[in-house]
């Protein structure tokens, strides 16, 4: 949705008669038209129009039709009742939905012998508008290799139930999960390049994806974790629900 700018013209069409407006009300507002330079009551003189301009927000889904309608009621110099309405559609359309993947290797190296390494996977819907996506595949491939699905395999698990990520941020817009791979032996300095994609669709059955790369080298000599300290601290450890980001 968004906010609309509507122009209203008023005119009296009739070439002798006076017209006092003694009502003008959109629909969408439920009252008066919100401009101040035509409030009611208001006299046209013969021929006379006035331009009321006003900004109100429309919402929905896409393909959604927003119609609203202004009725201008008021009398002429002789007493008889007159009124007229006109109306505005405006047509909401559907905005690509967004989502953004990250992926770690845990630890990034290994020896040339091979070794374990664990993938932890990040998955956050950034759709700028309010639509929820829903995660229809992730797959994990190994230098190019053949996309291999991940659902079910360690933590990850999005179709029981069907992963559903509401618009970030809030606590419904993330997904973790990890696996572990065994890699196999190989020459110091040589990489392995492990590629994660994560399918969806919106709620208007929009198609979205998103790919991110962890990068594992292989080492000739031990390394260790003890020469680089990271510390992590929230604060505070606690919110109240429903949380914010």
């Amino acid at each position: 949705g968004g906010n609309i700018t509507y122009d209203v013209q008023i005119q009296n069409t009739s070439p002798v008669d006076t017209v006092t407006i003694t009502s003008l009300l959109d629909s969408l507002v439920f009252g008066a038209v919100p401009d101040p330079d035509c409030a009611v009551p208001f006299d046209l003189l013969p021929n006379q129009s006035i331009n009321c301009n006003y900004t109100w927000p429309v919402s929905g889904n896409s393909g959604d039709t927003i119609t609203n309608v202004v009725e201008a009621t008021g009398k002429d110099d002789d007493g008889r009742i007159v009124f007229d309405t006109g109306a505005a559609t405006v047509t909401i359309i559907g905005q690509q939905p967004q989502l953004k993947v990250v992926k770690i290797a845990v630890p990034p190296a290994v020896l040339e012998a091979g070794g374990e390494v664990t993938y932890i996977v990040a998955i956050q819907n950034n759709s700028t508008s309010t639509d929820p996506v829903t995660i229809t595949g992730l797959t994990d491939s190994v230098d190019g290799g053949t996309p291999v699905p991940l659902d079910s395999v360690g933590s990850c698990n999005i179709s029981n139930p069907q992963l559903e990520l509401q618009p970030a941020p809030g606590p419904d817009s993330y997904y973790l999960c990890s696996f572990t791979q065994t890699l196999g032996p190989g020459t110091a300095l040589d990489t392995v390049i492990d590629e994660v994609e994560a399918t969806g669709v919106d709620d208007d059955g929009t198609s979205v994806s998103a790919t991110d790369q962890a990068t594992v080298t292989y080492v000739n000599s031990p390394f260790s974790d003890l020469e680089l300290s990271v510390a992590k601290i929230a604060s505070p450890t606690e919110v109240p629900e429903p949380g914010e980001l």
